[in-house]
């Protein structure tokens, strides 16, 4: 965002014209809508003499810290989970041409991922969401990108769940087994998207 577009927004509202008027003005003047928005958002629509600022975002160390843990603990718990799934989906459903694996040996090592990463994920997420209550950290330019990024995620893997779900079928290999791991996977990937979503939606009404 231009700071000289700021700068005459400023100017403008201190004279005390109408944003409506300011954002003809600039449009017509050949500025993009997004930026005139963008603008105009930095000062907040209060009764004074004088345009007042907004609380601006910024991106601290320590908030970068927090969302990367925070999304990376995220991604390993699915990761362990939906591993768990899948081990007990194949316990109850045994391929007849393959050994059956060891229950017990198999899980060790994603119950304890889940033993340790569960809880840091829970410490983080509430640690996130009181700093969302900071104005100023509310629209968190890491935890934007981070979200996204997930939403992106969780979007090519429900594509990617829905094509293999078709080639399966139209292979004629549409086994039970196979079916409930698509399932299972598209319910984790389908929360993750909407909850997310939602959670982006929520933010741009605030």
């Amino acid at each position: 965002m231009s700071s000289n577009l700021v700068d005459f927004a400023e100017r403008a509202l201190s004279q005390g014209i109408k944003r409506e008027e300011i954002a003809r003005a600039l449009f017509a003047a050949g500025w993009p809508k997004e930026e005139i928005a963008a603008a105009l958002d930095v000062f907040a629509e209060v009764d004074f003499p004088l345009p007042v600022p907004k609380p601006q975002p910024h991106v601290s160390a320590r908030e970068t810290f927090l969302h990367l843990l925070l999304f990376t603990s995220l991604y390993i718990c699915i990761w362990a989970l939906l591993t768990i799934v899948f081990t007990f989906i194949d316990q109850s459903l045994p391929d007849p041409l393959a050994d059956a694996p060891n229950i017990f040996d198999s899980l060790r090592l994603e119950v304890a991922t889940l033993i340790v990463f569960f809880p840091l994920f829970l410490a983080m997420f509430r640690l996130a969401d009181r700093s969302r209550a900071d104005p100023a950290r509310r629209d968190s330019k890491v935890r934007r990108w981070f979200v996204y990024l997930t939403l992106f995620a969780t979007a090519v893997t429900l594509a990617g769940d829905v094509v293999s779900l078709i080639y399966a079928y139209l292979s004629g290999e549409l086994a039970t087994r196979f079916l409930y791991k698509v399932l299972a996977l598209a319910v984790v990937a389908g929360g993750l998207f909407f909850y997310f979503l939602n959670d982006v939606r929520q933010d741009e009404s605030e």
